[in-house]
C-alpha cells in the first residue's frame, strides 16, 4: 500500500510530463544514497495520463462521449493498480478530471462514472494543479487546446477542486522549481509519518 498518492493536474502543455521526469531522476539518486547508507530504498510508481494515449492512438475518437470516457477510466483504475505495492506514487491527471471536462465542454453526462471517480479520488494524498501562466504551449495534434481555453480549464480545474473540498496547492514557476516544491512537500510528509531520509 502507497504511503503517499501524488496528482498532477491542470489544463494540457503546462509541464506536469517533464517536472515528473526531474521527480524521478531525484528519486533515482536519493535512493542511491539510501543504498549507501543502509537505508530502505523508496519504491516510486509513476502513471502516465490514460487520455494521452488514448488520444494519440485514436485521433479521430469522440472525445467527449461517454465510451471514450469509461475507457480512460479503466485505463486509469488499471495503471493505478499495477504500481499500488509503490510506496509513493505520482499520476498524470486525476480520475476527477473528467467532471471537469464535462462542466466546460458539455460532455455526455458522466453520472454513470461517479462511483468510480470518486472511490478513485478518495485515494490521493495531494493534488498539485500546475497554473498555465508562463508555460509555452505546444499544440501537437493531442494537445489542442489554445491558451484562452487552457486558461479556462486551469479555472475550471481549480473551482471544481474547491466544490470538492479536495486538498490542493497551485504551482506557478518553471518545472525544477516546481519538483523541489512537490519533493520537499513529500519528503516532509515521509517525515512526519516517522520514514528516515537522506536527501
Amino acid at each position: 500500500m502507497s504511503l503517499v498518492k501524488v496528482v498532477f493536474d491542470g489544463a494540457p502543455g503546462t509541464g506536469k510530463s517533464k517536472t515528473l521526469e526531474a521527480i524521478r531522476q531525484f528519486f533515482s539518486m536519493s535512493n542511491n544514497l539510501r543504498q549507501m547508507f543502509n537505508l530502505p530504498v523508496f519504491k516510486v510508481g509513476f502513471v502516465k495520463e490514460a487520455a494521452w494515449d488514448l488520444f494519440e492512438a485514436h485521433p479521430d475518437i469522440n472525445r467527449g462521449s461517454l465510451n471514450t470516457q469509461r475507457l480512460i477510466l479503466d485505463m486509469m483504475q488499471e495503471r493505478e493498480e499495477a504500481v499500488k505495492d509503490c510506496e509513493i506514487v505520482f499520476i498524470d491527471r486525476g480520475a476527477y478530471s473528467i467532471h471537469v471536462y464535462e462542466k466546460l465542454f458539455g460532455m455526455e453526462d458522466m453520472g454513470p462514472l461517479k462511483g468510480d471517480i470518486e472511490r478513485m479520488t478518495a485515494a490521493y494524498d495531494m493534488i498539485y494543479l500546475f497554473h498555465p501562466n508562463n508555460v509555452i504551449l505546444r499544440n501537437d495534434g493531442v494537445r489542442i487546446e489554445d491558451e484562452e481555453t487552457r486558461m479556462g480549464l486551469h479555472h475550471a480545474f481549480l473551482s471544481h477542486l474547491e466544490e470538492l473540498g479536495l486538498s490542493h496547492r497551485v504551482l506557478f514557476a518553471e518545472n525544477t522549481e516546481r519538483a523541489g516544491i512537490v519533493i520537499g512537500d513529500i519528503l516532509r510528509l515521509l517525515q512526519h509519518k516517522g520514514i528516515p531520509l537522506v536527501v
